[in-house]
């Protein structure tokens, strides 16, 4: 039947489609629809009113009790014989995109006549007013290239003229939330400044630093970047989308969370839906201007934080909201969020008769990487993973993950457990300190145990908050960062390294841009002693540091676990005095070799002493 596609015209949010069951290629529907598009500003307003008009009497005169489509071509039962009557078949009519990539179609081409822009397969290629100049379809298709997360997206020698999409001016805001900011007397200083990483820190938001932008990485695979880059056309939060909301909230959470008892696959089903599908959260989130994720943490989902009058009325309407339900007096931390930008707000309030506020906030930071990035790591990652070990300890976002509820960022109903009581005061382990306690949790290396300790009492989450504040993946902590190589990706996958552009590049003979999406993190000992590696993005293994690489990948169901062991046989001590020691013994490089036992001598030593 040849290659299939859906050409198709958006407009007034509904969707005039025809299906074509053959030539379905760029060089021919594709190019087919905008080389015919005048490049002339003039002549562009009259096509396109014409067309609009052209596309509202279609979807006006459109029966829907009649057929949604009809074959443009079929086999002759008798003679066997093809019979074509048109490349494109009867029109559909819908409210949601038409589906690609699956059995129905191979290739989606739209005219988005409500912004207009030029999609193929859900991602922005041109601006409709844009366009380069009229060229061959095979020269079309040749401007085609897959982005480093596997989505369409226009090649590097394509002028930087035609590849900008969002030609729009950010609308005016509010004058009141403007000069709200300077009522306020908010200030702009840097992330140092405002959270500041001391030594103490710094091992721990390595970790969750990495683990973070693998999340983002595996998402923007997961839910392609081109879905993303189309909310960049929002011209107000009211132009996001359900599967916008959704989407922007579940970054925010997952770099607040630290236990994912499912690994990352749960992580996309949850908060991406499928694929081709637009997932619904639920109705409450759009329509609610704040979220309060805990006591002490504010979050605006936003658009335009790359404009300054947008991010004062974002950081002034923080304000209001944390001097209206926040408590009296501390530190309240704030977030604007537009996917793209990041800010952090502090809200300081003073303990003056005036109740006077003290109020900083960062610039806008760069958060999700550019669909050509060649690192996973931005400003506006690293902050909301310094920003997480910066926030009072909420068991409840903490644990939000390892429990699943049904609705992610509802952190009201987050949990079916009671809250952890304190014990009784005549308990025998009311008795004992919490250094004690925190001994007990240091034994505890199943991420389950440890949780069930936590759960106990008040007292035990008490002294397993340090533990929990690191992210765990099933039931491994992830404690140190290991570099990847080529050779930590498994055999099924070298098909994808040697035939995919995005996924490999097979001249340098490096892991492509696996890394974007996929990370190795050292987590505890075995039995044996052996340093375990835990890799998780798409996949969820844990090997053998010792044994070698491609035949010591063993995938782990998520019900399975190690044997349980002391916390002190871990590669790493949950004592942050005693990291720095196993850093120097351990160089966190691609070709790092270790010695098992040399490593058990050390780490033992440092126990000891």
């Amino acid at each position: 039947m040849g290659t299939t596609s859906y050409r198709t015209y958006r407009y007034k949010g509904r969707y005039l489609s025809y299906y074509s069951w053959k030539d379905g290629h760029p060089n021919f529907v594709g190019n087919s629809l905008i080389v015919k598009i005048p490049r002339t500003r003039e002549k562009f307003r009259e096509w396109l009113e014409s067309t609009r008009q052209w596309v509202e009497a279609r979807i006006q005169a459109h029966d829907p009790k009649g057929e949604d489509m009809m074959p443009i071509s079929w086999w002759e039962p008798n003679t066997g014989r093809v019979v074509e009557k048109d490349i494109c078949s009867a029109e559909t009519i819908s409210d949601e995109r038409p589906e690609y990539e699956t059995h129905s179609a191979d290739w989606l081409y739209e005219l988005d006549l409500d912004n207009l822009i030029f999609y193929v397969k859900g991602s922005p290629i041109f601006h409709l007013e844009h366009l380069p100049p009229a060229q061959s379809g095979s020269a079309f298709e040749a401007s085609l290239t897959w982005d480093h997360y596997g989505s369409w997206a226009l090649n590097a020698d394509v002028s930087r003229e035609y590849s900008n999409i969002n030609h729009l001016t950010a609308p005016p805001v509010d004058e009141r939330t403007v000069q709200d900011y300077g009522r306020y007397g908010c200030t702009s200083v840097a992330l140092d400044e405002l959270l500041g990483l001391n030594p103490e820190l710094t091992p721990r938001h390595a970790v969750r630093a990495r683990f973070l932008e693998v999340c983002v990485g595996s998402l923007l695979y997961y839910y392609t970047t081109g879905r993303v880059r189309s909310m960049e056309l929002a011209r107000s939060r009211s132009g996001l989308s359900s599967g916008d909301f959704k989407f922007a909230t579940s970054l925010i959470m997952i770099g607040l969370s630290s236990l994912f008892k499912d690994g990352i696959r749960s992580i996309q089903r949850r908060f991406s839906g499928h694929i081709y599908e637009e997932p619904q959260p639920d109705p409450p989130l759009e329509g609610q201007d704040y979220l309060w994720l805990q006591r002490d943490l504010c979050v605006r989902i936003c658009t335009h934080l790359h404009d300054r009058d947008h991010l004062q009325a974002a950081v002034s309407g923080i304000v209001t909201e944390a001097m209206r339900y926040a408590n009296p007096r501390g530190i309240v931390y704030g977030v604007a969020f537009s996917v793209f930008h990041i800010v952090i707000v502090s809200i300081h309030k003073n303990a003056d008769r005036n109740a006077s506020v003290t109020v900083r906030h960062t610039p806008p930071l760069v958060f999700i990487p550019s669909p050509f990035a060649k690192s996973p790591s931005t400003p506006g990652i690293d902050a909301l993973a310094l920003l997480a070990l910066r926030v009072s300890f909420d068991w409840r976002v903490a644990l939000s993950t390892y429990y699943q509820p049904p609705a992610f960022y509802q952190v009201s109903s987050l949990l079916s457990s009671q809250e952890p009581k304190p014990l009784p005061r005549n308990d025998r382990l009311n008795k004992l300190p919490l250094e004690l306690l925190k001994q007990i949790a240091d034994y505890l290396t199943k991420t389950s145990d440890l949780v069930s300790f936590a759960m106990t009492s008040s007292q035990g989450m008490a002294a397993a908050e340090s533990f929990l504040r690191y992210p765990h993946i099933g039931d491994y902590p992830l404690l140190v960062v290991k570099g990847l190589s080529i050779n930590d990706f498994s055999p099924e996958e070298e098909y994808y390294e040697r035939s995919l552009p995005w996924w490999s590049d097979a001249e340098a003979e490096s892991p492509g841009h696996q890394h974007l999406w996929t990370g190795a993190f050292l987590t505890i000992k075995d039995t044996h002693n052996t340093p375990l590696v835990l890799m998780f993005g798409h996949h969820f293994t844990v090997r053998t540091e010792l044994e070698p690489l491609r035949r010591s990948w063993v995938s782990m169901p998520y019900s399975r676990v190690l044997p349980p062991c002391p916390m002190r046989r871990r590669l790493e001590s949950w004592k942050d005095d005693i990291l720095p020691l196993l850093l120097e013994v351990y160089p966190l490089t691609e070709n790092d070799k270790l010695n098992g036992t040399q490593l058990g001598d050390e780490a033992r030593q440092s126990d000891e002493s």
